[in-house]
């Protein structure tokens, strides 16, 4: 579990502390889950395979252990490919870019996290007169020193 503490003049991320005016700009990234079997594949499995499986339950001259490969394709992988599909789900972060370049991404597959901590940064950044303090309690996600971008998530507004 990763703690965010925000306060009047503070950013905690973790263990380091970083002074609210030093934050240069935060940024929400999506980063897409990776399947392992594509549309494309289930879509040409089912195309090809399909006809070809139907043939070969019609004609009895193939042994069963071809009809079982090709059952296999037919409804083994595309299955898994939908489940994959159901079971995997969205990642979302927010970059944190200081004046010296340092940059921070939290990481979390709830998105209402990443937004609450957005807009708390946002209103501590932009409201002078902010007294309170506020945390995060990150449960599903992690915090990451990196230096650079992050090219493999897409830009969220």
């Amino acid at each position: 579990m990763s703690t965010i503490t925000i306060t009047k003049g503070v950013l905690t991320v973790g263990a380091t502390n970083y002074q609210i005016r030093n934050i240069n700009f935060t940024e929400k990234y999506l980063f897409k889950p990776v399947y392992s079997v594509g549309i494309g594949t289930i879509l040409m499995l089912l195309i090809y395979v399909v006809p070809v499986a139907i043939i070969s339950l019609l004609i009895s001259a193939y042994t069963t252990y071809i009809q079982g490969f090709y059952l296999l394709f037919w409804i083994v992988i595309p299955a898994l490919g939908i489940l994959e599909r159901f079971t995997k789900t969205n990642t979302y972060g927010l970059s944190i870019q200081t004046n010296a370049g340092n940059v921070r991404l939290i990481v979390s597959k709830d998105e209402n996290q990443i937004d609450a901590v957005n807009n708390g940064l946002a209103e501590v950044m932009n409201d002078g007169s902010f007294s309170g303090s506020q945390t995060f309690n990150i449960a599903s996600g992690d915090i990451i020193n990196q230096q650079g971008n992050f090219e493999t998530g897409v830009k969220i507004g």
